[in-house]
C-alpha cells in the first residue's frame, strides 16, 4: 500500500487529484475497493500509480493478497 498512500491517504500532503472517496487509511477501506485496486494497479497494464514504478513482482503480490485475502478478512 506504500505506493498508494502517497495520494490515497487522508493525510497526504498533496493527493494529486485522487478522488476524496478513494482513501486507504485502513484495511477495511482497501477491502472495499479491492476489485478496483486490482483493475487499476494489479493488471498487466496498470494505470496506478500514474507515475509507474510498481514492479511486476509487487503487482503479483497485490493480486494474491487481494485475490486470496478475503478468507482472512
Amino acid at each position: 500500500t506504500h505506493s498508494c498512500q502517497g495520494c490515497h491517504s487522508s493525510d497526504a500532503i498533496h493527493r494529486f487529484n485522487a478522488p476524496e472517496d478513494v482513501t486507504f487509511d485502513d484495511l477495511d477501506q482497501i477491502w472495499d475497493q479491492a476489485a478496483i485496486i486490482l483493475a487499476v494497479a494489479g493488471s498487466d497494464t496498470p494505470t496506478m500509480p500514474p507515475q509507474g514504478g510498481v514492479s511486476e513482482d509487487d503487482r503479483t503480490k497485490l493480486f494474491w493478497w487481494l485475490g486470496c485475502g478475503e478468507v482472512g478478512r
